[in-house]
């Protein structure tokens, strides 16, 4: 089976969820860049031609209480 490309899955491009790319926290807690080992200091939606999608750095959505119950077969 041939592997799906990023376009194809739906995941947008980000240098946050690059593998080459590292967030930079700032002390307020605002993340708005990341540093890339092939361009440097950048702005965390930018995206270039090395862009390889790393599974780990995203955060999954917690899904709302009503779906967890339908899945578990209980009804409220």
């Amino acid at each position: 089976m041939a592997k799906r490309s990023t376009y194809e899955a739906g995941i947008e491009k980000s240098c946050a969820f690059c593998e080459l790319g590292t967030v930079i926290v700032r002390s307020s807690g605002e993340a708005t860049d990341v540093i890339c080992e092939k361009h440097g200091i950048v702005r965390k939606d930018y995206v270039c031609r090395s862009f390889c999608y790393d599974l780990l750095k995203r955060e999954p959505q917690e899904k709302p209480i009503s779906e967890i119950a339908v899945a578990s077969g209980k009804n409220e």
